[in-house]
């Protein structure tokens, strides 16, 4: 079974966690925050929530460590206009279930998004576009990665500001 969980890249008790359980409950709950304050543009309270969870993050899920990693990322970029750190701060979150893996994950297709639009904000448009790309191609190859429909509308949005 480990080693079943390890090529999925999750988290072994990912198979017996009930959403009952006071962790995954506990999970959901930082990540309802961290979304709410993005929504708002809170990126402050954002990055503090980070700071705290962040230590202890890997022990309680792979995955939620990688939405962190990516929303440690995309706030810095807001905070400290440091596209470079970012990047890199997203390229990390990708590699956290990535490994030698091909086959990208809905919450990978959100880093990259994340990245797309970094791009196109410092006004590196080429290279958003190719990210947008990259990310629509991966969807249409793998349609399963795109279950909730929300993160199309988002990747096709990135690419239309590019194109005016």
């Amino acid at each position: 079974m480990a080693l079943f969980a390890d090529k999925l890249k999750v988290d072994l008790p990912y198979f017996f966690t009930t959403k009952n359980e006071p962790i995954y409950n506990y999970i959901e709950t930082i990540k309802l925050l961290i979304n709410k304050y993005k929504r708002t543009r809170n990126y402050e309270a954002i990055y503090e929530i980070i700071q705290k969870e962040m230590a202890t993050a890997p022990e309680k899920s792979i995955s939620f460590y990688q939405f962190l990693k990516c929303h440690e990322g995309i706030s810095f970029f807001h905070l400290y206009n440091d596209k470079q750190k970012a990047i890199e701060l997203l390229n990390e979150a990708m590699q956290i279930t990535m490994g030698k893996r091909i086959i990208l994950h809905q919450q990978e297709i959100e880093v990259l998004n994340s990245i797309g639009i970094i791009h196109f904000k410092t006004k590196n448009y080429e290279e958003a576009i190719t990210i947008f790309n990259d990310a629509l191609e991966f969807i249409e190859n793998f349609p399963h990665v795109n279950q909730e429909g929300t993160i199309i509308v988002k990747i096709i949005h990135g690419l239309a500001q590019n194109i005016d």
